[in-house]
């Protein structure tokens, strides 16, 4: 048989090596945590470059209807202030055109001076605006 005595062992208490299984523990979190971080933050991203590119669209859409509107407003404005539909609606109401030749420009006294100018203008009838 073995002599223990003669070996030189000794009754000892088992005792576990300390392991860095808690460091290696950590560092895989980590890396996990990292990792799940960085795959939200792409998701993230992503999300917000397709909610941003239907933004856009809708504001094209709605930038077309209003350069559409502009046009129409445009031209409403140009037949309401054209010459021939202002001469039609004061006609309408019983006023009559003048000519240039029936202006008569006369030069105002001091005391009656504006900040436009010094003069006054008076419109004769025209003969023939008489007769109607």
């Amino acid at each position: 048989m073995v002599d223990l005595a003669a070996q030189g062992l000794r009754n000892q208490r088992v005792v576990r090596k300390k392991s860095g299984f808690r460091i290696e523990n950590l560092g895989w979190t980590s890396v996990g945590v990292l990792f799940v971080t960085m795959a939200i933050t792409y998701s993230w991203t992503q999300h917000e470059i397709t909610r941003l590119g239907y933004a856009i669209e809708t504001l094209h859409e709605e930038r077309v209807t209003l350069l559409g509107s502009a046009r129409e407003v445009r031209a409403e404005y140009m037949s309401l202030t054209s010459s021939e539909r202002l001469d039609e609606v004061a006609a309408e109401l019983g006023l009559i055109s003048t000519n240039r030749p029936e202006i008569t420009i006369i030069e105002a006294g001091p005391s009656v001076s504006t900040a436009g100018g010094n003069l006054l203008a008076s419109a004769r009838p025209s003969p023939a605006s008489r007769t109607q």
